[in-house]
């Protein structure tokens, strides 16, 4: 694995051994696993034999080994696996294996909808994480045990901590005959559904996949509860390890059973086990904190004891702890009445399952510790008043005999306030309590009652990181330099992130940042929330043989706004500019001015966005190129209720770069959105090209879902292909209102009419009508421009300006169909040329003066922007004959010109440049021209005559 270690933290630990460990970890009696001790093993004359079936010539199994079997190898890169079988047969095999290794939040098998049937875990078939010939000779392992060795070592599998789910595809040219004899690896009983196996001589694993993900109690596939016994072979590097001390408050070690609270009784914080659902809130004093003032809090722990043994055993509870600090010292009071202090319970400072046989602590007469881990995330405590909150979840919704249990607690004095409050019920949670009222309910008058549980925490010295700052909202990590960028690529890897809040101080440009932040993991995922402060980071990232490049690769559950990214994006595929994949999260005020390359979910800001997240402000200057799920600003936007019920809110996103998808789910802004909860999408715009090759593609979303409300936005873009929509590629959301396209500027096959507008519906303030959902709040409105989402102060930019001066053909025209002369926008200094000379530009006025394909260039203060048009007639007035009254002499001669009146006279090249440009008097003129074909236009008249 590799490993980056900050700067700082360099200096910090230096010295530490930090080499990598190479151990083993055997599961299942893998160690003993013999013949000779008669170990269990599968029979293996049936198609029932993990993790190989030899009988038949495809096979396959998957089985499912518990995070917490293999909690030992969290962190730790897999770079081998055995398996034992024996032999009772003297027949010769060889097989080609493949292995595939996932993680997953499952420990089991689910079933399908009708609960009748298993699925089977979704493999990615084209990926093996290693491949190897198992082969035997029978007389080798003739009543013998044998071995079955893969070797990672060349790509080891990085372990995170989940379930390990294991999936062995066999092919064989020839199976093993059971009537000569079989071989049959060694098992172990399990728990649960987590053990399937296919075997077929007709069809493979991945054709019955593809045809079939259930997994059928029959001949060819079934579940069980066994697991093939194995030895993993790990490598670990040691990770350094802060100094940690301890503060110890109350009786937390004292055996005197007095000094505890009644066990019985509703007040014994901080936890109930003799309700369903409790919550307890405690306040520590900063008297009593004063050596942790200043320092990151890493666990918890509290102690109680049985002091008998009539408690219930087995108990199971999930408990969630959550932590800040307060200005005051005790409960508010009003009237006699307490009140619950106000806790955001959807954000833990950490939550774990909680099990605990309390007969046999009793009998063996030890404390019982109750240990919140914060190593992960450390709480910054800064010297106020500590109140923390414990809620305490049933999962068995039986509570225990809870008369023998006492939590041990701190002594003070009885003149001292009230300093825990807790709560317990079997029907309702305290969340609910919560959310009905604050009141709480004062029960007993014991002066005991008002005592905090005695408490053990562990800290470490607050590590000065990035630039400064503390991490929180009020204080975020700083942000200053290419070092900075690295802890923060180094802290998204270690999983460090969550709420934590960064702040960039200046602009990273000098020198582009060429890593990835999050890219030494494949869960390097990002889950704080970054502020980029209107500043700008340049990036060159060339990833070629890797997917989800971006400068965040991964973002869950937090932030990223102001940000600007400048600079070049390459990689293999689920590419983008700012954000790579981006779930539950908020992103907001990014601009990107980058070349974006990629295969799938690519976009100049964000890769992939999963709900609950916002997408506020955001600019793409970039292009964007992809196979499919591809646009401006993010390739895909998806929502599920396994997430959160709260679909993504997109407001004020816009794109100017050129976009060009090769697949489906092409857009303008968005390329792929929906799912099962709806998205609000609103004042979006495109003002690019947009090039999609095939369906479900569209000019502002490429392919939205069912429940997405889309409202007040606009594609101004242009595209050729005949497959994109105008706006929508599917348009399936269940909301649309006040969304448009210039239909002027699109392909004449583009779909959804009811939806068009042509230029001069759109230009100045047009679409502020009675009703309209149109806002100053959110857009700019100017005469002659097309209007601007106000995204991030860029819609004044030079870019932007640039963009919005339209092309305003006549409205029986299009882009693909010009006849007459048309406008193009010359306000803040905006020039255009015509490649071709199909046209002639004078003071925004385009007259067309030759048929055929041009391309028509605006430029202002260094940006430019194209737009291609194709010019099918000549207005009336223009002709290959000289005007009224004029002569074209040849040779040396020129154009003479006949005037009734005086007039101004221009004489442009075909390529539109002005040659001449005269205020002629009334009466016969001549201009020396060298030979060619001029444009000549004298008051209201144009022709085109030659010069020979």
């Amino acid at each position: 694995m590799k490993q980056k270690l900050f700067l700082l933290l360099a200096v910090l630990f230096a010295g530490l051994n930090l080499s990598a460990q190479t151990a083993t970890l055997s599961l299942g009696g893998f160690d003993n696993a013999s013949v000779d001790n008669d170990s269990p093993k599968y029979d293996g004359t049936n198609f029932y034999n993990a993790p190989v079936i030899p009988t038949y010539t495809h096979s396959a199994t998957q089985f499912i080994y518990t995070a917490d079997e293999l909690k030992d190898m969290t962190g730790g890169e897999i770079s081998q696996l055995k398996f034992k079988f024996y032999g009772e047969t003297t027949e010769d095999y060889t097989s080609n294996l493949k292995v595939y290794l996932q993680e997953s939040d499952d420990a089991a098998f689910q079933k399908d909808e009708s609960g009748s049937n298993y699925k089977w875990f979704a493999v990615d078939m084209t990926k093996p994480a290693a491949e190897t010939t198992f082969s035997f000779s029978g007389t080798e392992i003739y009543y013998a045990d044998g071995e079955l060795t893969v070797d990672l070592s060349k790509s080891p599998y990085k372990y995170t901590g989940k379930n390990l789910v294991v999936t062995v595809v066999n092919e064989a040219e020839a199976f093993l005959d059971p009537s000569q004899g079989y071989i049959a690896f060694y098992n172990y009983d399990v728990k649960g559904a987590r053990l399937a196996t296919f075997a077929s001589d007709k069809t493979d694993f991945a054709a019955s996949m593809e045809a079939d993900d259930l997994i059928k109690d029959s001949n060819e596939n079934m579940v069980d509860e066994g697991l093939p016994v194995v030895q993993f072979t790990y490598e670990k590097k040691a990770e350094p390890q802060p100094t940690e001390n301890k503060l110890t408050l109350g009786e937390f070690n004292n055996e005197n059973m007095d000094e505890a609270w009644d066990g019985f009784a509703l007040q014994n914080a901080p936890i109930l086990f003799n309700y369903n659902h409790s919550g307890s809130q405690v306040l520590y004093l900063p008297e009593q904190l004063e050596a942790l003032k200043g320092k990151d809090i890493t666990s918890m722990t509290f102690a109680l004891f049985n002091e008998d043994e009539y408690t219930t055993t087995d108990y199971s509870s999930r408990m969630k702890l959550y932590l800040q600090e307060v200005d005051t010292v005790a409960f508010d009071k009003k009237d006699g009445e307490y009140y619950w202090f106000s806790v955001d319970l959807t954000k833990p400072a950490t939550e774990m399952n909680f099990t605990q046989d309390f007969t046999q602590a009793a009998m063996d007469g030890t404390d019982i510790h109750v240990t919140f881990d914060l190593k992960d995330k450390p709480f910054k405590y800064t010297g106020k008043t500590l109140l923390v909150t414990v809620v305490n979840d049933n999962d068995t919704d039986t509570p225990t005999d809870n008369s023998g249990l006492r939590f041990r607690w701190i002594k003070n004095q009885p003149k001292d306030d009230w300093r825990t409050f807790v709560y317990g019920n079997d029907k309702s949670d305290f969340a609910s309590k919560m959310e009905k009222g604050t009141l709480l309910n004062v029960n007993g008058s014991e002066d005991k009652w008002k005592n905090a549980p005695a408490v053990q925490f562990t800290y470490a010295e607050n590590k000065t990181v990035f630039s400064g700052g503390a991490g929180t909202e009020a204080d975020p990590y700083l942000i200053s330099s290419i070092e900075d960028l690295d802890q923060l690529n180094d802290s998204t890897n270690a999983h460090t992130t969550l709420d934590r809040y960064y702040k960039l101080t200046q602009d990273l440009t000098e020198a582009p940042y060429t890593k990835m932040i999050g890219m030494d993991d494949e869960k390097g995922i990002f889950l704080g929330h970054f502020d980029g402060a209107g500043h700008t980071v340049a990036v060159d990232l060339n990833y070629a043989d890797k997917d989800d490049v971006a400068l965040f690769r991964y973002v869950y559950g937090g932030s990223v706004k102001n940000l600007k990214v400048t600079g070049n994006v390459t990689g293999k595929a689920n590419v983008a500019g700012a954000v790579g994949t981006l779930d539950s999260a908020s992103v907001a005020n990014i601009t990107t001015d980058c070349n974006v390359t990629g295969e799938f979910y690519v976009g100049g800001v964000v890769g992939n966005v999963g709900n609950p997240s916002t997408l506020t402000d955001l600019v793409n200057y970039g292009s964007v190129t992809g196979q499919g799920f591809t646009a401006g600003i993010a390739g895909q936007v998806v929502s599920s209720t396994s997430v959160n019920p709260v679909g993504v809110k997109a407001n004020r996103c816009v794109n100017y770069g050129a976009v060009t998808g090769k697949t489906n789910s092409i857009g303008g802004v968005f390329g792929y959105t929906g799912q099962s909860v709806g998205n609000l999408i609103e004042n979006i715009a495109n003002y690019a090209h947009v090039t999609g090759s095939r369906y479900r593609s569209g000019g502002l979303i490429g392919n939205p879902l069912f429940n997405d409300t889309i409202r007040s936005s606009v594609n101004f873009g242009t595209a050729e292909d005949k497959y994109l929509g105008g706006v929508f590629g599917n348009a399936n959301p269940e909301t649309i209102e006040q969304v448009y396209y210039n239909s002027q500027y699109m392909t004449p096959s583009a779909q959804y009419p009811n939806r068009m507008k042509k230029t001069s519906e759109l230009v100045g303030d047009a679409l502020k009508t009675e009703g309209s959902l149109f806002t100053d709040d959110n857009w700019l409105f100017a005469d002659g421009l097309l209007p601007r989402v106000k995204a991030n102060g860029e819609e004044t930019s030079d870019r932007a300006l640039l963009y919005a001066s339209p092309v305003v053909f006549a409205d029986e025209d299009d882009f693909s169909n010009v006849q007459n002369e048309f406008t193009v926008g010359t306000d803040n200094g905006v020039t255009w040329t015509s490649k071709n000379g199909n046209v002639t530009i004078s003071d925004g006025k385009a007259t067309p003066v030759a048929l055929g394909e041009d391309v028509l260039t605006a430029t202002l203060n260094g940006y430019s922007r194209t737009m291609n048009i194709n010019v099918t007639s000549i207005p009336s007035g223009i002709s290959n004959t000289t005007l009224a009254g004029a002569v074209v002499k040849g040779g040396n001669g020129g154009i003479t010109l006949s005037l009734g009146s005086s007039s101004q006279v221009t004489v442009y090249t075909v390529a539109g440049q002005t040659v001449k440009s005269l205020n002629l008097a009334q009466g016969r003129h001549t201009l020396n021209l060298p030979a060619g074909i001029y444009i000549v236009k004298a008051g209201t008249s144009t022709a085109r005559v030659a010069v020979k």
